[in-house]
Parts: structure tokens; sequence; C-alpha cells
């Protein structure tokens, strides 16, 4: 009957190296979730490991409106107007549009991204006045004015907007990446979970897209861990073949040959290990049998084998 290579030594591994002599074997790896990154905008599948590869986010512009959504396995952040005007935690102003300041609606805003004095017409009375409104304000458009111009309210007087500095210092508000992002539903959500690692005013640079990958399951080495290994090849094991690798029997023996013939050959000698190689005798037509002595002098606390005197 066959003994089994780890009934007699329980950890041996057999190693496989390439033409160079490089291990082969697979290393330990820890189970990882599928990500990306696009422009500040990190990530994250929400399906473990392999399950969360292969979803598509993208960022596409001059859209109806801005909005987050998915369909299939695809995650669309699509904006109204071009992507670079946006920042990701800031308010920003549509600059490429080429409409006019006429062009934007009621219930929409008008944005200012530096401090000016502007001369906008009182609605009511049509007279030009200088009004002074610094970086950050937002101003709703309330309605227009006979010729379609935008009228907002500044300190409780309705003021007509004219064209002046129009996308220089003040322009459509365009809400920020971090606005959008937090209308999703649960058809993103549960996709995927959207995080900015960029800063507050960074700018988009252009639609682009992304696919999540790096989902792994957890790989076991191959070997124990925090341990050392003698490693030996093969073929200098007496008579094993690799087919035979496996067959515990065959290499207890290849090892003892080997061992008790290289001692013999060296003029190596120890007191302590004494290894008797007999003669092969004939025991039927097709086999032979050779007997081996071995004689361990043990030290009487630990029972290891005693050091040379």
């Amino acid at each position: 009957m066959a003994i089994g290579l780890n009934t007699i030594y329980p950890s041996a591994r057999f190693i496989d190296t390439d033409a160079k002599g490089d291990v082969q074997e697979v290393s330990a790896q820890d189970a990882s979730d599928a990500s990306a990154s696009i422009q500040g905008i990190q990530i994250d599948a929400v399906a473990s490991n392999v399950d969360g590869n292969g979803i598509t986010f993208q960022i596409t512009e001059n859209n109806v409106g801005d909005s987050i959504t998915a369909t299939d396995n695809t995650v669309t952040l699509g904006l109204f107007k071009q992507a670079s005007d946006y920042r990701l935690n800031e308010y920003s102003i549509d600059t490429l549009s080429t409409s006019a300041h006429t062009g934007i609606e009621i219930g929409e805003f008008i944005y200012f991204i530096a401090d000016d004095t502007v001369s906008w017409k009182e609605n009511a009375t049509g007279t030009s006045t200088n009004v002074n409104v610094t970086a950050g304000t937002s101003l709703e458009v309330i309605g227009k004015d006979g010729t379609n111009r935008p009228v907002v309210v500044i300190d409780g007087t309705e003021y007509a907007v004219m064209a002046g500095n129009y996308k220089t210092t003040f322009g459509r508000r365009l809400d920020s990446i971090t606005t959008i992002l937090g209308t999703a539903s649960t058809d993103v959500t549960d996709l995927v979970s959207i995080t900015l690692t960029g800063s507050d005013s960074d700018n988009l640079t252009g639609t682009g897209s992304v696919v999540t990958e790096g989902g792994n399951l957890a790989v076991e080495s191959e070997l124990n861990p925090n341990s050392k290994y003698l490693l030996l090849d093969i073929a200098d094991i007496y008579d094993l073949e690799e087919s035979e690798i496996l067959d515990g029997r065959k290499l207890f023996y290849g090892l003892l040959e080997t061992a008790t013939a290289n001692i013999a050959s060296s003029g190596a000698t120890s007191d302590s290990l004494v290894i008797n190689r007999g003669n092969l005798i004939l025991v039927t037509d097709n086999k032979l049998r050779r007997s081996y002595n071995i004689t361990a002098t043990l030290d009487i606390l630990d029972s290891d084998l005693s050091d040379e005197s």
C-alpha cells in the first residue's frame, strides 16, 4: 500500500521554477473590492471582490440637465453644460456656452465667482444703478423684463441683469459635483459608492469614462506562514521520478539512500548518527532487498540527536 507524502512529512510542498529558476508558486492574496477613479472622483463597487469588476462610470456633457443615473452596469454623470466648467465641491459658472445671459431661465441662479460692481437697471424704474456684489453670491432669477433679461432681487430691490461681465465675474450658476451626486437614486447607490478625492475648487477636465477593476478573491498561500522550508531539488533524491513525488515511501527511501551514499562517499563520520547499509539480497526473480541499520545517540533531556564529541 502506498503511503502518502504528507503522512510522513505533513508540511511537505513541491515548488516549481521556470526556465530562469524563478519560483512559480501562487502567493497569498487578500480579497479586494473593485474601484476606479476619474478626475478626483472615486468610484467603489458595492458588490464584493470580483463581482464588482466591470462597472462603467462615465461623464457626459451638454445634456438637458444635471443628473446621476444608472442603466444596467453603467453609471452616468450627465452634466447640463460643459464638463470643464464644473467644480467638485463648489458652485461655478457656465463660461463656454454660446447662449446670452437672456437664456438664464426663471428658477435658475446667477452666481458671482469674483467681486464686482455691476451696472444693472432697477426693474421698476429702468434706472441704471451700480450694485456691489461679492464673490460667492447666488441670485435666483425670479422673472424676466420686457427684453427677456433675467430679473433678480438684491437687498429688496429688483434688478434687470445686464450683459456686462457676463461669463467673466458672473454667469449661470452650475451646481457642484457633490450636489449632483447627492441626487443619486438607489439604481446608482446599489451599484457604486462615489466620493470625491480632489480639492473642493478643482474643475473637471472634460468628459471621460473608467471601468471598475481590481476586485479579487482571497488566495491562500501554498506554504505555511512564518515558516522556514528545506528546499531540495528532486534530482538530488535517489531514483525519485516526478510522477512519484506524492508517494511517501519512495521519497523516504530516496532520501535515505541518497544520505547514506553521500555520507559514505564523503568520508565524513559521526559518533551520534551511524548508518550501516547492507548488501542487496535477491528475494524473487524480480525483487531485491537491502537493509539499513541506523543508530542514533540522543540527549537524555530532550531526545535530540547528540552533538558530536
